[in-house]
C-alpha cells in the first residue's frame, strides 16, 4: 500500500519489486501523471489516452488496489484522483514514475488535450446558461438594498468589486450599494442579457459588465488597470467549474493584497436532480476540500460558515446546505 511506498529511504526489496511490477505498465504511469492534473473520469481517461474503457478501468483498479489512485463519486459520474498532492508526494520512485508519464504524455501531445476534456464538462452547463431564461427576473426589494448604504462606511476597502459568473445579477443588488465600482463578469449572452436588464430596473449606475470568461486575459488586464479588486465574490459558480481548483486560483490573481475572495457553494448533496437540469459537474465541496483549494493559492480563511435554509426557501435549490467562505490576500 502506499504508506509502505513512501518509506522511500529504507524501503526493503520486499515492498519495491510489487511497486515496479505496478509502475512497469507505460498505461498506469500515464494515468498517476494525467491526475496530478485533473481528476477524470474512465470516459475522460479513455479519450486521453486513447484507449478503451475496459483497458482504462483495469489500469485504475490495479492503482487503486496499490492504493495510488482513490475516486470520487459526483451524482452520475465518478472521478480517479490522486491520493496525494504533487508537493506531497517523497517517494523517488513515485516520483520518478511520474515524471516519466509527464515525458509520454508530452510526447503524445496528450496534454495538449486537457483543456478540451474541460471544455467538454462545462458543455452542459454552457447549454443551461445559453438558453432562454424561463421567467422573468425578480427586482430585489429596493428599500431593503438601499439600507446597505448606511453601513457602506464601515468597510474599510470598497473601491471595486467583482462578481465573478453574475448570472441574472442577483449579488449585484448588494454588491452596488457598498462599494464605488461593481464589475460583474458573465460569459453567457442570455445571462448577460437578464443581467443588464437587472441594472437597468434597479439604477445599478455604478455597475459595468463584460461579457467574458473570467480567466481571460482581457479580463484580468481590466481588473489590473483598476490594481486589483477589494472584493472578489462568485456565488454558485465553483460547482459548474471543469476544474474549481484553477478557478479559485484565476478569481485570486484578482485580489489586490489586502482584499477578500468570497466563495459561496453547496456542501456535499444528493440532489441528481439539480445535477441533471442545470448541469453542474460538482454535486457541492465539503468544507475542507473548499479550504484546501484556497489555501494552496495563498489566501488566509478568515471565516467559513454554512448558511440557514431560511435565506433561501423560495429558490429552487433552497433545500440544499450553503457554505460561505471567505479569505484574504497577504
Amino acid at each position: 500500500m502506499l504508506g509502505t511506498y513512501e518509506n522511500n529511504k529504507s524501503m526493503p526489496d520486499g515492498a519495491t519489486v510489487p511497486l515496479f511490477r505496478l509502475l512497469a505498465d507505460s498505461g498506469r504511469l500515464k494515468i498517476l501523471a494525467l491526475v496530478q492534473h485533473e481528476d477524470f473520469t474512465i470516459s475522460e481517461l479513455s479519450y486521453l489516452l486513447d484507449e478503451s474503457q475496459p483497458q482504462v478501468s483495469k489500469k485504475t483498479a490495479a492503482l487503486k488496489k496499490a492504493g495510488l489512485l482513490s475516486t470520487q463519486k459526483e451524482g452520475t459520474r465518478v472521478y480517479q484522483r490522486s491520493v496525494w498532492q504533487k508537493h506531497e508526494n517523497t517517494n523517488p520512485i513515485l516520483m520518478a514514475a511520474i515524471e516519466e508519464g509527464e515525458r509520454m504524455l508530452t510526447e503524445a501531445g496528450v496534454l495538449s488535450q486537457i483543456n478540451k476534456v474541460m471544455d467538454k464538462r462545462e458543455a452542459k452547463t454552457s447549454a443551461f446558461f445559453e438558453a432562454p431564461p424561463s421567467k422573468e427576473i425578480e427586482t430585489n426589494n429596493q428599500e431593503w438594498f438601499a439600507a446597505l448604504h448606511l453601513f457602506a462606511a464601515l468597510l474599510p476597502h470598497r473601491a471595486f468589486a467583482v462578481d465573478v459568473g453574475s448570472g441574472d445579477g442577483e449579488l449585484l443588488s448588494v454588491l452596488s450599494p457598498v462599494f464605488e465600482q461593481v464589475l460583474a463578469i458573465e460569459k453567457s449572452p442570455a445571462q448577460m442579457a437578464q443581467c443588464q436588464k437587472r441594472i437597468e430596473q434597479e439604477g445599478l449606475l455604478n455597475v459595468r459588465t463584460c461579457m467574458s470568461r473570467f480567466e481571460s486575459s482581457d479580463v484580468l488586464h481590466r481588473v489590473d488597470q483598476k490594481g486589483g479588486a477589494d472584493v472578489v465574490t462568485a456565488a454558485r459558480l465553483l460547482r459548474h467549474m471543469a476544474s474549481p481548483s484553477k478557478a479559485v486560483s484565476q478569481m485570486a490573481r484578482m485580489v489586490k493584497p489586502g482584499g477578500f475572495l468570497l466563495l459561496a457553494d453547496y456542501l456535499p448533496h444528493e440532489d441528481t436532480s439539480i445535477q441533471e437540469r442545470r448541469g453542474d459537474v460538482w454535486m457541492g465541496f465539503d468544507k475542507s476540500q473548499l479550504r484546501q483549494m484556497v489555501e494552496d493559492v495563498g489566501l488566509k480563511i478568515m471565516n467559513q460558515t454554512t448558511l440557514s435554509a431560511r435565506f433561501f426557501r423560495d429558490r429552487h435549490d433552497g433545500h440544499l446546505p450553503m457554505q460561505v467562505l471567505t479569505a484574504q490576500k497577504p
